[in-house]
């Protein structure tokens, strides 16, 4: 009977899979930026101008001086952006949130 031994290299594979997983985070935190901007309120457009995502993070921010009062407070006027609403990142994940997850999965796999 003839045997083979086969080696696997486990800091091989965990290079893979963090290479992966930070290809997949880099485009998630794109994809979920533009998905956030879609909800997002709109007066003079420098809110939505603001967005930012922290690709190695993940963390998404909109940096004006109103943004967090804007995100939790008011009424969104839907007269500039028809899709306005508080709590944007909330709602976009809401709707997206499959669709980030397919995007990981597609990226890990």
């Amino acid at each position: 009977m003839e045997y083979v031994t086969v080696y696997a290299d486990p800091s091989e594979t965990l290079r893979q899979i963090f290479r992966k997983a930070a290809s997949a985070q880099l485009k998630v935190s794109d994809e979920a930026l533009k998905d956030c901007t879609r909800y997002c309120k709109k007066d003079t457009g420098r809110l939505m101008a603001s967005g930012k995502a922290e690709r190695s993070s993940g963390t998404l921010t909109w940096d004006t001086d109103y943004a967090r009062a804007a995100y939790y407070t008011g009424a969104p006027d839907r007269s500039k952006n028809p899709d306005a609403s508080l709590m944007w990142a909330h709602k976009a994940a809401q709707v997206c949130g499959a669709k980030w997850k397919a995007l990981v999965e597609k990226e890990l796999l």
